[in-house]
């Protein structure tokens, strides 16, 4: 497997090999996938998204994200795949060289729940499995359009899905992005809209 796996970070700065990890990797830039173990590809509500927990350090293996920024503590960084797809992941910098994760976002349908649910499906079939409130609505600098953020708390995931003209959110809108977050406590919006403009 070549070290450039990422087409976006150079192989110098890839620390090190890891065959599932990598395979998350291909999943974000739209690569066809072979030799899938199980497990690479989960959205845990509450607990991971692939081979990103929470709680628990950055993986090394993605190598440098794409983009990053940070401030009071807390750092959020980007991998951009070669389609457009992005893997989000907002950290607690830590004393050592970890950085703790808090909050994951993808936008690549290659990740799913056990149920199926994926971005690219509507909140209608969405609602299907998971229930969500509505905390926030934001202009979205990746989509280009004005995006929902659906929360559940409960189960600790969240839907970024597409508002009509009316800025309702319909059974039709269709979900763009999927976040994790800690079980039983309300997702916090208010830095990533702050950052999300910022990215690439």
């Amino acid at each position: 497997m070549p070290a450039n796996l990422h087409p976006c970070i150079p192989a110098s700065r890839v620390p090190s090999y890891n065959a599932s990890i990598a395979m998350n990797v291909l999943a974000l830039i739209g690569l066809s996938l072979v030799n899938v173990a199980p497990g690479d590809f989960d959205i845990v509500p509450g607990g991971r998204i692939g081979h990103v927990k929470l709680g628990l350090d950055v993986p090394a293996s993605l190598g440098q994200p794409t983009f990053s920024d940070g401030a009071a503590g807390h750092v959020w960084s980007t991998w951009v795949g070669s389609t457009g797809n992005t893997l989000d992941i907002f950290a607690v910098i830590g004393n050592t060289a970890g950085h703790e994760v808090k909050f994951v976002r993808v936008t690549s349908h290659a990740f799913h729940t056990a149920s199926g649910v994926k971005t690219g499906q509507t909140w209608g079939q969405i609602q299907n499995h998971y229930s969500g409130i509505r905390i926030k609505t934001y202009d979205s600098h990746q989509f280009h359009r004005k995006l929902a953020i659906m929360d559940n708390k409960t189960k600790g995931v969240s839907f970024e899905v597409t508002v009509n003209a009316a800025n309702h959110v319909t059974n039709g809108s269709k979900c763009v992005a999927i976040w994790v977050h800690k079980k039983g406590v309300a997702f916090d919006p208010s830095t990533w809209v702050i950052y999300e403009p910022m990215r690439p």
